[in-house]
């Protein structure tokens, strides 16, 4: 398997904007025993005006044993609820798949909180690429987004959040990623975390790479666990909006039992 995934990632780096690391031996092992395996790069600090914040890129990997759409499903469905202890609020989704979501990250004193708005959507000109081998979920922050989360709050859509306290918090300079979904076979599905962010302003870096990784180590567990029940929830409801897939076009139900993606290149 650690063959043909480095196989798969160097495909993917031929045709994407931004390549992702590919694993020693010691990380495949880990991955191949059910391990999340997480890569964190510090670079050059906040360029915004009075903060001198660190800039990151995180890429994590986990190999789930289901199919690729039950991934994506789990991914995409605002059922399957991938918070942690944060709060994350759904503020809208246009035509094309593209989802509006504004989170709030509480932080230990003395540190300020955080919060962004990013708009999420599927990229299928990966799908085109790659002959549909590679799916993929693109996110940046979202045009006056500090201006939406203001709203949001204003109108009780955070539950629990003040405007005095999301007024104190600081928004962040910088964060856009994606989740790329690779078909290692019919039911094993590589999911690729990889993310931009610039914190913009102080955290002990001691603090906030344990955050990250424990963060990332929770949103990649829920993902996989939610995978199992996406199917039969999205099949059970006739009733349930459709969900576009990785290529931009409608999953049509019922899904169990379809092939989920085309077999990896010889």
């Amino acid at each position: 398997m650690g063959p043909l995934i480095n196989s798969l990632i160097k495909d993917y780096n031929a045709i994407a904007d931004a390549d992702l690391p590919t694993l020693k031996d010691g990380q495949l092992e880990e991955l191949a025993g059910g391990a999340n395996v997480t890569v964190i790069e510090k670079r050059a600090g906040s360029n915004a005006p009075g903060q001198q914040g660190d800039r990151y890129q995180v890429v994590a990997y986990r190999l789930i044993k289901r199919p690729r759409t039950d991934v994506w499903i789990a991914l995409r469905d605002p059922h399957f609820a991938k918070t942690g202890r944060g709060t994350v609020v759904r503020l809208n989704e246009g035509s094309s798949g593209t989802v509006t979501s504004f989170t709030y990250l509480p932080l230990p004193w003395p540190m300020r909180d955080r919060y962004w708005v990013t708009d999420t959507h599927p990229a299928p000109r990966v799908s085109e690429l790659t002959a549909g081998r590679v799916w993929q979920i693109r996110w940046a922050l979202a045009a006056n987004g500090s201006h939406l989360a203001h709203d949001a709050v204003d109108r009780g859509l955070a539950s629990g959040l003040s405007e005095e306290r999301l007024s104190q918090a600081i928004y962040l300079p910088e964060n856009t990623g994606a989740w790329t979904l690779f078909c290692c076979a019919e039911s094993q599905t590589l999911l690729v975390f990889q993310s931009y962010l610039d914190l913009g302003g102080w955290i002990p870096e001691s603090v906030s790479l344990r955050s990250a990784r424990g963060q990332l180590d929770d949103l990649l567990l829920r993902v996989a666990e939610a995978s199992t029940r996406t199917i039969t929830h999205y099949d059970a409801d006739a009733r349930h909006p459709v969900i576009l897939g990785g290529d931009g076009l409608p999953l049509a139900k019922p899904l169990r039992g379809r092939q989920s993606c085309p077999p990896p290149r010889p």
